[in-house]
């Protein structure tokens, strides 16, 4: 196998499959909420108690696995604006927005 070939096959392994797809969803449902960079900052921030989560933060890249975050857009926060999302968005969606804010948002590579 040739150098470029092993570069690819190195890349497609750590980058989720569906980062597209993922990015789609976030703009479209989340980043009303969630902001454009993913921190929370947007015209509804001081509106919502508690605010959006800000996925950019040290306390959220150490709290939130991937579990807990599929768990969250699926069934949504109690006591949160977070609403649930399982009827609206297929679990491959769910999967694909969770890989992205995961990816692009908190720098995780896994």
């Amino acid at each position: 196998m040739g150098g470029f070939a092993v570069l690819l096959l190195a890349l497609s392994a750590t980058v989720p499959a569906d980062l597209e797809t993922g990015k789609k969803i976030y703009v479209n449902i989340c980043q009303v909420c969630h902001g454009e960079r993913g921190d929370g900052q947007t015209f509804v921030v001081n509106a919502l108690n508690p605010p959006p989560r800000n996925f950019t933060s040290e306390t959220s890249k150490k709290e939130l696995t991937r579990s807990r975050m599929i768990r969250s857009v699926t069934h949504g926060r109690p006591g949160t604006a977070m609403m649930p999302w399982k009827n609206r968005i297929a679990p491959a969606e769910i999967s694909a927005v969770i890989d992205y804010i995961r990816y692009e948002f908190m720098g995780l590579r896994e």
